[in-house]
C-alpha cells in the first residue's frame, strides 16, 4: 500500500520534472556516485543481496559518501557545494540490491526482484580497469546475466519534503560476446511504463553512459523506497553476458524554495519547484526565473522591463495589489491552462509618445472590477465621452461607438481610449501638451487577477461571422500573432491602431503571416508590427465567413519579454519582400508590402494577403482581383513578374513612392523598378524615390512594379547626345530622346540660377521669358536620375 501511494503521488510531479534544471548552477546540486575502488582489489558478497551507503551533506554543503561509493568529479560537480539549503546538514542512504531473477512481465511488478542474489564486485588489475569495482550478480559469470539485475533505492527520512533525490544517469561496463546483441533495460519502478534500453559497446569494453532524466526517477524527502530503479539484462539467452553496473549519477533537487528578501532557501527554483516569495524580489537584480507554482505571501515581487517569469501552473498573490508588479516591458507567463490564479496584481504598460487628441487601443491582462474611467480618469467624459468600442453593426464594416466610462474591462476585448485631457504632471489648460504642441507618455496600470488558460470570445453569445471585432491580448505576457492567426478562423489579417489624430493616411498598422506594414512613425505611428502582440495591446480582426468564436490559448504565449513599444524587430524567416512608402510634403503616409513566399498564389491567400482597412482616401496598395491590399504574397520569386499597384488621393499635388526596406533576394542585388504608365518612365527604386504629380481620384492603372528594365531605357542608350537644347526668341526648348525630364535649371555664365522648372514629367519642355543674346548653361535632370549640362546661346 505504501508503494502504491508513493507512486501515485510522484507520477504527477514526474510530468514536469523531465528535462528540468533545478538550479541556476548545475555544479551545486549534482553528485555522481560510482561503485568503484573496492578494498584490496575487490570483494565478493556471496550471501548479501543488499548494500547500503550513507551520503552526507554538511552544513556548508560539502558532500561525503560512504566507503562503498566514491564521488567522482566530472564537470566540477563534486568539487562545489550543495546550494539547496534543505539538504544541508543532512544524511541519507542509498541502497543497491542484486537479483538472480527480475520480473520481466509488463505491469506494476515489471522490474521487481523475484529472487535475490549475491552482490559481486569486480576486481580489475588496475584502478582504471572498467571492470574494477563494477557491480554484478554472483553466478556463473559474476556479471549480470540474462534475467538478472540490480535495483536501487533510497532512505530519505532525514531530508525535508521540500527536497528530493533524482537518479539522472546509469553507467554500464564490460559488455561481452556479441556487443550489438547484448542489451540492458532501465526501468522506473515508480512508473513501469517509463523505460530506456541500453546496448553493448563496440568490442565489449569501455563505459556506456545513458542519461535517464526522461524517466523521472525521483523520490521526495521524508520517504523511504528501496526499489525505485531496476537495471535488467534482457539480452537473448544465447548471448554470453558479463556486463556490470559501474555507476549511477544522482542529483539533489528542490520541490519548493522560499525567497526571504535576500536568498532562496533551496536555491533558485525551476519548472518542478514551487516558489514562495516572503520578501522583496526584483527580477532586474536577482533575475527572472521559472517555477512550478508561484505564491507571494509578503514583500513585493517586481518584474521589470526585459525580464520574464515562467510559471508552470498557478499564481497566488496574498500580499495585496503591489505584491506582484509587472512593469512596462516585463512579462508574466503561465504554461498550463489549468493553473488557477488568485489575488489581484498590478500590470503596467506605457503608451507611445502621443498628443492630447491621440488614441491607443487597450486590452486588459487581468480580470476584476476596474473600469475604463478607473484606468484613464483624465480622459474626457463630459461634455464629450472619449471612450470607444468597435461596433460592427454600424456602417458598412463597423464604426467606433461611445461606451460608458463606468464600464468594466471585458476579457479579450479592445477599447479605443483617448489620451488624458490634461497633462497629469501639469494640470490645467496652459501646458504645451494641452495646446497640442508636445507629447507625453500615458502610464497605464491594470489591477486585477492575471488571466490564464483558454479564453474564448463568443463561447456564451456567439460572435457574428464575417465581421470585424476589436479584441486584445488577454495575458500579462507576449503572444505570437502567427499563432493567433493559425489558431483561429479569421480573415487572416490583424489591424493595430497606430496613428496621430487627424494625420493623413491610414490609422492601422497591418499584419499577416507574410509580415507587417506600419504607419508613419513620425506621425505617432510605431513602424512595422512583426508578430509580437504585447500585453495590454488591442487590435482588430475579422471573423471568417463561418466562424462564431475567437480564442486565445497559453500555447500562443511567448516566454521572451519585449521592452517599451508594443512591437519590436525580430528575425524573419526566408522570404523575399519589399516595402513601399507613399508620402507627400504635408505628412501623408501609406505603406504597402509585396512578398514572395511558399504557399502564396497570385490570387487571395487567407493569412498571407492583408486587405486594406480603407479608412483613408490617400493610399498606395497592390491589386488583387481589383481590390486593395496593403500586404500581398506571391509565389516563388520570378524576375519576369509584374505587380499591379493601386493609388488614390483626395488631395491633388506632388507625391513620392520610395522603397522603405527589403529582404531576401532584394537584399542581395535584385533591382526594383517602378513603372509609371502615364509618363512612360521606369525608375530604379534602389537608386532613389520617384516623384510625381497626381490629381484627386483613384488611378489603378498608372503604377506597377517590375524587376527587369525595359530595353529602351537601358543605361547604355543614355548620353549627352540624348538631350537636345536650343534657344529661340527668349525661350529655351529642351528635348530628351530617352528618359522623361524631371527638372531643368538655367544658369548664366557667372553660375547664377536664373530659371528653373520642376517635375516636368515629360520628354519635352520649354523655358520662357529669358533675355536674348546671352550664353546660358542648361542642366537637365531625368527621372532615372541622369544629369546632363548643355551650353547654349539664346
Amino acid at each position: 500500500m505504501k508503494r502504491i501511494t508513493l507512486k501515485i503521488g510522484l507520477t504527477m510531479a514526474l510530468l514536469v520534472l523531465v528535462g528540468s534544471v533545478y538550479s541556476q548552477t548545475v555544479v551545486n546540486n549534482l553528485v555522481r556516485l560510482v561503485s568503484l575502488t573496492p578494498a584490496n582489489g575487490g570483494t565478493s558478497l556471496t550471501t548479501a543481496f543488499t548494500d547500503d551507503s550513507n551520503i552526507t551533506v554538511d552544513a556548508s554543503g560539502v558532500v561525503t559518501i560512504g566507503s562503498d561509493y566514491t564521488p567522482t568529479a566530472f564537470a566540477g560537480n563534486t568539487t562545489g557545494t550543495v546550494l539547496i539549503g534543505g539538504a544541508r546538514d543532512k544524511t541519507f542512504t542509498i541502497r543497491l540490491s542484486a537479483a538472480t531473477v527480475i520480473n520481466q512481465t509488463a505491469g506494476t511488478d515489471f522490474g521487481a526482484i523475484t529472487t535475490a542474489g549475491g552482490i559481486h564486485r569486480g576486481s580489475g588489475s588496475t584502478a582504471s580497469s572498467d571492470n574494477n569495482g563494477g557491480i554484478g550478480v554472483q553466478g556463473t559469470n559474476t556479471g549480470i546475466d540474462n534475467g538478472e539485475g540490480i535495483n536501487f533505492g533510497f532512505d530519505l527520512t532525514n531530508l525535508p519534503s521540500t527536497v528530493g533525490v533524482q537518479i539522472t544517469a546509469v553507467n554500464l561496463s564490460t559488455f561481452a560476446g556479441a556487443p550489438t546483441a547484448e542489451t540492458a533495460l532501465v526501468i522506473n519502478r515508480q512508473d513501469t511504463s517509463k523505460t530506456l534500453a541500453m546496448a553493448g559497446t563496440n568490442g565489449g569494453t569501455g563505459i556506456r553512459r545513458s542519461d535517464i532524466t526522461s524517466l523521472g526517477v525521483i523520490i521526495p524527502g521524508g520517504t523511504v523506497n528501496y526499489d525505485i530503479l531496476s537495471i535488467l539484462n534482457n539480452s537473448p539467452v544465447a548471448v554470453p553476458q558479463n556486463f556490470r553496473v559501474s555507476g549511477i549519477e544522482i542529483r539533489i533537487v528542490a520541490f519548493s524554495s522560499t525567497w526571504n528578501g535576500t536568498t532562496w532557501s533551496n536555491a533558485a527554483p525551476g519548472p518542478a519547484v514551487d516558489a514562495t516569495i516572503e520578501g522583496n524580489y526584483s527580477a532586474s537584480v536577482s533575475g527572472g526565473f521559472s517555477a512550478k507554482t508561484l505564491t507571494v505571501n509578503s514583500g513585493s515581487l517586481t518584474i521589470e522591463a526585459t525580464k520574464n517569469l515562467k510559471i508552470e501552473n498557478g499564481v497566488v498573490n496574498n500580499a495585496g495589489v503591489l505584491g506582484i508588479v509587472v512593469e512596462d516591458g516585463g512579462t508574466l507567463q503561465q504554461v498550463q491552462a489549468v493553473g488557477t490564479n488568485s489575488g489581484a496584481i498590478t500590470v503596467k504598460k506605457n503608451s507611445n509618445l502621443l498628443k492630447r487628441q491621440d488614441y491607443t487601443m487597450w486590452s486588459s491582462p487581468v480580470v476584476g472590477s476596474q473600469t475604463l474611467a478607473d484606468f484613464s480618469p483624465l480622459t474626457s467624459q463630459s461634455p464629450v465621452n472619449r471612450f470607444y468600442i468597435y461596433d460592427n453593426t454600424l456602417g458598412t464594416s463597423g464604426l467606433y461607438a461611445n461606451i460608458a466610462p463606468s464600464t468594466a474591462f471585458a476579457t479579450g476585448t479592445g477599447y479605443l481610449i483617448r489620451m488624458p485631457n490634461e497633462d497629469p504632471a501639469i494640470p490645467g489648460t496652459s501646458s504645451d501638451y494641452y495646446v497640442g504642441t508636445s507629447s507625453i507618455t500615458f502610464n497605464g496600470e491594470f489591477v486585477g487577477v492575471p488571466n490564464n488558460g483558454t479564453i474564448t470570445l463568443g463561447s456564451t453569445i456567439p460572435l457574428t461571422s464575417d465581421k470585424f471585432y476589436a479584441v486584445g491580448n488577454p495575458y500579462p505576457s507576449n503572444i505570437k500573432a502567427d499563432s493567433f492567426i493559425n489558431g483561429n478562423s479569421t480573415g487572416g489579417t490583424l489591424y493595430f491602431w497606430r496613428k496621430t489624430n487627424a494625420a493623413a493616411g491610414t490609422a492601422y498598422a497591418t499584419y499577416t503571416l507574410l509580415g507587417g506594414v506600419g504607419t508613419d512613425a513620425g506621425n505617432g505611428g510605431l513602424g512595422l508590427p512583426n508578430g509580437i502582440i504585447a500585453p495590454c495591446q488591442g487590435f482588430i480582426v475579422k471573423t471568417d465567413v463561418a466562424a462564431t468564436t475567437l480564442t486565445f490559448t497559453n500555447a500562443m504565449r511567448l516566454q521572451n519579454a519585449t521592452y517599451g513599444a508594443f512591437f519590436k524587430t525580430k528575425q524573419e524567416g526566408a522570404k523575399d519582400r519589399l516595402w513601399l512608402n507613399l508620402t507627400n510634403a504635408t505628412g501623408a503616409f501609406s505603406q504597402a508590402l509585396v512578398g514572395y513566399t511558399d504557399g502564396a498564389t497570385v490570387g487571395v491567400d487567407n493569412g498571407i494577403d492583408g486587405k486594406y482597412f480603407n479608412d483613408s482616401s490617400i493610399a498606395l496598395t497592390s491589386n488583387i482581383n481589383d481590390e486593395e491590399y496593403t500586404i500581398q504574397g506571391r509565389p516563388a520569386f520570378d524576375t519576369a513578374d509584374v505587380v499591379a499597384l493601386n493609388f488614390k488621393t483626395d488631395v491633388a499635388g506632388e507625391y513620392t513612392i520610395a522603397l522603405d526596406h527589403f529582404d531576401g533576394v532584394f537584399a542581395t542585388g535584385q533591382a526594383v523598378y517602378l513603372v509609371d504608365s502615364k509618363t512612360g518612365s521606369e525608375t530604379d527604386l534602389k537608386a532613389g524615390g520617384y516623384n510625381f504629380t497626381a490629381a484627386v481620384g483613384a488611378d489603378n492603372a498608372r503604377f506597377s512594379l517590375k524587376y527587369q528594365k525595359t530595353l529602351k531605357v537601358i543605361d547604355s542608350e543614355f548620353s549627352d547626345n540624348s538631350i537636345n537644347v536650343y534657344g529661340n526668341n527668349g525661350s529655351l526648348f529642351v528635348k530628351s530622346a530617352v528618359s522623361a525630364i524631371q527638372n531643368i535649371k538655367v544658369f548664366d555664365i557667372q553660375g547664377r540660377l536664373i530659371a528653373e522648372q520642376k517635375n516636368v514629367k515629360s520628354n519635352t519642355a520649354a523655358v520662357a521669358n529669358l533675355k536674348t543674346n546671352q550664353a546660358l548653361i542648361v542642366q537637365v535632370s531625368t527621372e532615372d536620375n541622369k544629369v546632363v549640362s548643355k551650353k547654349v546661346l539664346n
